[in-house]
């Protein structure tokens, strides 16, 4: 009970922080910059570890896996909401994402309509909804207040989006984990966060971050 207790503790604050630390961290790096260096590091420690304990392996299947996961979890998840809380308050960011559970259900109960093989998807019962619905109006009373403080009159439609896309993608990927090749769950977590993050680099130029800084929002923190 104390290993379920500590767990949730550690959900609680690390995943009730990352939205705020996010918001603080692209006023002075490139949102994908910021997303690829600190899971690439991540990564890289937990391989480190991993080769230490003599476990570490990476075979074809879990290149691959980790390839696709690491796209839809960390560079349309991750990367997009890095993006769009450069004008987004971190409390909208939040309510936003919080949606990621329900979307979470619908699709694998897409997939289990699609499917209907008992082995994938899953039909959720009313209890489900019941408690996503719950979680959001927890999570509103939460966060309410912090919207309520700052300037969220005028919301970027284009940053929405996003956030919104990010959901869908950290859902699929969501989705996907449950099937893939091989099981090793930390060599994945290894794997996935060290390739993921790797495509978010290509994104720096693309949606605006001038690589050779000369974008003055950068300028000071990347240059000087």
């Amino acid at each position: 009970m104390w290993m379920i207790a500590t767990a949730l503790t550690v959900v609680y604050i690390v995943w009730g922080s990352t939205y705020l630390a996010i918001h603080v961290a692209v006023q002075t790096l490139p949102p994908f910059m910021m997303a690829s260096a600190r899971f690439i590091a991540a990564g890289m420690i937990l391989a480190a570890i991993l080769v230490c304990m003599g476990r570490f392996r990476m075979t074809r299947h879990q290149v691959f896996d980790s390839m696709l996961i690491g796209a839809l979890l960390l560079l349309g998840g991750n990367g997009m909401v890095s993006w769009a809380q450069q004008e987004i308050p971190s409390g909208v960011t939040t309510l936003i994402i919080s949606l990621t559970p329900l979307f979470v259900a619908l699709g694998d109960w897409a997939v289990w309509h699609l499917f209907r093989d008992g082995k994938r998807g899953a039909k959720p019962n009313a209890l489900t909804f019941v408690g996503i619905g719950l979680g959001l109006v927890g999570l509103v009373i939460l966060v309410a207040p912090s919207i309520m403080a700052t300037d969220a009159t005028y919301l970027n439609g284009y940053r929405v989006l996003a956030v919104i896309f990010a959901c869908l993608s950290w859902c699929v990927g969501s989705l996907f984990t449950r099937w893939q090749h091989e099981r090793q769950r930390m060599n994945q977590v290894a794997n996935l966060t060290r390739n993921g993050n790797s495509q978010c680099i290509p994104y720096l130029r693309w949606f605006g971050i001038d690589t050779n800084c000369k974008s003055s929002r950068y300028r000071k923190s990347l240059c000087s």
